[in-house]
């Protein structure tokens, strides 16, 4: 009988460090404790033994987990920028999917305002660069970003075939990087 209370308290330990916010900064300290904010280029995050939140640059965050918003982020450098931004973590494998997303607003005379969510996916394999590999925008060329994600998953060319002409959706993208990670490599 004793067994299993200490089973039960070991497993009940287990889950509630699994299910706390962490930080790994780009040294690869690991931090518990709390995210408090977070925006493009920073996490605000309180560590378990600490009254005050402190700002952690983009550049300095490795992985971030968020349970309130069941959210990791990461801190990385999207083609085009010279320094590091937050950006959210979709698929974590092989090939790692990431999300970037800004709310905007338009407007023009004698009407209301039009708000737009502008999104963008990039992929890498391990700590390689960055490539977008989907975005809502009509800027840039479609081709250039299947023709990276195509070669993302060239080593595989079952499912690198799969990437289809007609269907090039945020849906099919998110589930060409799922099979692709879940076969063995």
């Amino acid at each position: 009988m004793l067994r299993f209370v200490f089973l039960g308290m070991f497993i009940l330990n287990v889950y509630q460090v699994s299910a706390q916010d962490y930080l790994i900064t780009s040294d690869g300290d690991t931090l518990t404790g709390d995210v408090k904010g977070i925006s493009n280029d920073a996490i605000k995050f309180r560590k378990t033994e600490e009254k005050k939140a402190t700002w952690f640059k983009a550049s300095e965050v490795q992985e971030a987990y968020d349970k309130q918003a069941k959210t990791t982020y990461a801190g990385r450098m999207i083609p085009g920028n010279s320094k590091s931004i937050l950006l959210v973590v979709l698929e974590k494998g092989k090939v790692t999917l990431f999300e970037s997303s800004f709310d905007w607003q338009s407007s023009t005379p004698n009407m209301a305002p039009s708000f737009h969510k502008s999104q963008k996916w990039y992929a890498a394999k391990g700590d390689s660069e960055l490539v977008e590999v989907k975005t809502n925008s009509i800027l840039g060329s479609q081709q250039q970003r299947k023709a990276n994600l195509k070669k993302l998953l060239d080593d595989n060319p079952e499912i690198a075939n799969k990437l289809s002409v007609d269907d090039f959706s945020f849906k099919s993208v998110r589930e060409l990087i799922k099979d692709y990670n879940a076969l063995p490599h």
